[in-house]
């Protein structure tokens, strides 16, 4: 306000003048946060290279491949503990990996629907619920097993 204190010409009163700048900066804080946060989603999708997973064959490599998913608990799936590791791990994915996700094996709509509602193509779809699928099972197994 200091600044421009020669750029107010009096048609409000001070308080409003001063309001109306306090409220602008307030939203830009708010912007720049929420750029921040899409930058950080897009550069999180970029960490998982699935070539690390697999040899040349395709197989998985030995230190990459799934472990052992069973428990001594016959309900450890249905447990409150797992549902909870599980719902954070969901929130930890991208935005739209997390929509595909759910929508896909917790919701159980069809993949031409998912296609539809989120404007992917076939191809992105399928290549989206892979990374997602790598990621959750990535964060299952720190967390879980």
């Amino acid at each position: 306000a200091l600044e421009k204190q020669s750029s107010y010409k009096g048609l409000s009163s001070e308080r409003t003048w001063l309001t109306s700048i306090l409220k602008n900066k307030i939203i830009d804080c708010y912007r720049k946060e929420s750029s921040l946060k899409r930058t950080k989603a897009i550069d999180r999708s970029s960490e998982i290279n699935t070539d690390d997973f697999f040899d040349d064959t395709g197989h998985w490599t030995k230190s990459s491949a799934p472990k052992q998913f069973i428990s001594e608990d016959v309900n450890a799936l249905e447990s409150k503990e797992f549902n909870k590791i599980l719902q954070a791990c969901i929130k930890k994915m991208p935005g739209l990996w997390s929509a595909v996700f759910t929508m896909k094996h917790i919701d159980e709509d069809e993949s031409e629907k998912i296609c539809t509602e989120l404007r992917l193509s076939v191809i992105n779809f399928w290549v989206i619920m892979h990374r997602a699928k790598l990621n959750l099972r990535s964060c299952l197994e720190k967390n879980w097993i």
